[in-house]
């Protein structure tokens, strides 16, 4: 196998962004009148979009309240933005791995179901110019699992199914990827448990940064 383009999840791959997104959906809930959540519950809901985090987050009487949900987004939306980079930071080991993916002339973009403001922002606060191409949710394009994200960025970088791989850390990320035709890594440092990840039959599974990096520029993919 060999891969010239690598197209990463963000949340819970390259940052861990979790308190930040955990004190804007609490933001928002106490914003509303309604209960906070534990950490592990937003966990939970990370990684299929806002309107599905938000949906997590609010009492069980107000999810099917399309008012109240849209009203909820817009106020999650509004702080995350201003407060995504607070606590987030990238996970060890994950800019030196971006670096020599970039000395080594590999593609490399982003794409995610962090909203597109916050994604573009984050991106380039933590990894600068290291990541080519940033796609995060925005309105008119399907997010993940749909492919339409990855298409769009293996249409910008010139790249194929057949020379992409998606490196990622929940069940979205494998249908994404399967979605997509392409092979998929899980790292196992997210907000998955590995146990769970196991269940989904990824083709590769890693536990550290240094691993991955092995992977995708050792000999097993040369």
């Amino acid at each position: 196998m060999w891969w010239n383009t690598i197209i990463f999840d963000l949340d819970g791959t390259l940052l861990n962004s979790l308190n930040d997104i955990a004190n804007s959906a609490n933001y928002t809930m106490r914003k509303l009148g309604f209960p906070e959540r534990s950490l592990k519950e937003i966990k939970a809901g990370v990684g299929n979009g806002v309107a599905h985090l938000i949906e997590c987050c609010l009492p069980e009487e107000q999810k099917k309240d399309k008012e109240t949900a849209e009203k909820a987004v817009e106020e999650f939306r509004r702080h995350y933005v201003l407060h995504s980079t607070d606590e987030t930071a990238p996970y060890d080991g994950i800019e030196g791995l971006l670096d020599n993916l970039a000395q080594k002339g590999l593609k490399t973009a982003v794409v995610s179901n962090k909203p597109d403001e916050a994604a573009q922002k984050v991106v380039r606060s933590y990894f600068g110019d290291k990541i080519t191409y940033i796609s995060g949710e925005r309105e008119g394009v399907r997010r993940k699992p749909a492919p339409d994200l990855i298409y769009e960025a293996m249409e910008f970088l010139g790249s194929s199914a057949g020379d992409s791989v998606y490196v990622g850390d929940s069940e979205v990320d494998v249908l994404t990827a399967r979605n997509a035709g392409l092979p998929v890594i899980l790292v196992s440092w997210g907000y998955r448990s590995k146990e769970m990840l196991e269940t989904l039959h990824a083709d590769h599974m890693v536990d550290e940064p240094g691993e991955l990096e092995q992977l995708l520029l050792g000999e097993s993919n040369g």
